[in-house]
């Protein structure tokens, strides 16, 4: 299978249909090159913030009415995200490679930013400064779950419209277990850094998963998309 991200059928120069609430322009992409116009779709945010700021799926549930689940282990954010994300199932745990508990460091405006958090075995071996992230956040026990448990547990549909992954260094550990038979994502995007883009990539691709760009994001490469080759183009 051919590798190259592919490029998207929108222009970056056409007038947005949507103002972006995160500098990714995720949700744009979402809306107007994925899935143009569509409403009622379903989501997956995990590492949702307080739901808002930065929110790749906030748009999308606002203003066209789509639903699913946000995942957030930092306390703070959390009681935040239950407000701004009201049409959510919200989560206050981390998403992991299994069902437990895990060490979490967690961030805040007077540690390190709130942004900043992850498994701490996994800030350890995939998170750019991961070290520094560790020494000066602070370590707390937390309930974490797969992700295939989590769509277990709110009988998430077999696929999902769109899967955002913001969850600092864990990635690859969460959908390397996640049995991709069992349900499908359509579109995908996760910030995760280049020491997991080839695992990464030979695990999606391996899964049915064509590497492709957001257009409206030309700046921030630690930002990677993939769609499913069903709907692929």
């Amino acid at each position: 299978m051919d590798q190259t991200p592919k490029n998207s059928n929108v222009s970056p120069q056409r007038p947005p249909l949507v103002i972006s609430f995160c500098a990714t322009h995720n949700d744009r992409w979402i809306f107007e090159s994925v899935f143009p116009g569509k409403r009622n779709g379903y989501f997956l945010e995990a590492g949702a913030a307080d739901g808002r700021a930065a929110s790749s799926c906030y748009l999308l549930e606002k203003k066209y009415g789509w639903t699913g689940i946000c995942v957030e282990p930092n306390d703070a954010f959390f009681e935040c995200l239950v407000k701004n994300r009201s049409g959510s199932i919200c989560e206050n745990m981390c998403l992991s490679g299994e069902t437990g508990t895990v060490t979490y460091i967690e961030g805040s405006d007077d540690t390190i930013s709130p942004y900043l958090g992850g498994i701490k075995e996994n800030l350890e071996s995939y998170k750019h400064q991961g070290d520094e992230v560790i020494r000066l956040g602070k370590e707390v026990k937390k309930e974490a779950i797969s992700l295939r448990d989590l769509l277990d547990r709110y009988d998430a549909p077999d696929v999902i419209d769109y899967a955002a992954f913001d969850i600092e260094g864990s990635e690859l550990e969460v959908l390397r277990t996640f049995p991709f038979a069992s349900a499908k994502f359509l579109a995908l995007s996760l910030e995760c850094d280049s020491t997991i883009w080839d695992p990464i990539t030979e695990l999606l691709t391996s899964n049915h998963y064509v590497e492709v760009k957001n257009p409206f994001n030309t700046d921030m490469p630690w930002e990677r998309y993939w769609l499913h080759e069903s709907i692929a183009r």
